[in-house]
């Protein structure tokens, strides 16, 4: 069985945000598509009711969009974001003896990085 053209293997891990994976144009990818970055656990999960094997169970590291695109390999980066509301008052400009006050949302958009990135873990399309 031939394994897709788009799943592959982490090869080097720049930092916690940014890793290399075996894919590259040779595969048909472009900038921006999205991966999941993943190990399997050691032992296949077993359906207690049937005692079938439902498989290995996939432990996620994140997910990275392309950035950088080589013949056989590209760079992804982490596009997990944590956004936080951070609320602010303003005053408007009003009656001077009754300012009248408006309450804003910003949002704060962190970016997460990779959890425990490794070489070797799998990564696929999604």
């Amino acid at each position: 069985m031939e394994e897709n053209k788009t799943n592959g293997i982490v090869v080097k891990v720049i930092d916690n945000y940014r890793i290399v994976i075996n894919i590259g144009k040779e595969n048909n990818i472009a900038l921006g598509e999205k991966f999941l970055v993943y190990y399997l656990s050691e032992e296949d999960i077993i359906n207690p009711e049937t005692n079938e094997s439902l498989g290995k169970l996939e432990y996620v590291v994140g997910q990275g969009r392309v950035i950088h695109i080589q013949e056989k390999m590209s760079i992804i980066e982490s596009c997990e974001e944590k956004v936080e509301n951070k609320k602010t008052i303003t005053k408007s400009s009003g009656n001077i003896f009754a300012p009248k006050q408006e309450e804003v949302i910003v949002p704060k958009v962190t970016k997460l990085p990779f959890e425990y990135p490794k070489v070797g873990q799998k990564v696929r399309k999604i």
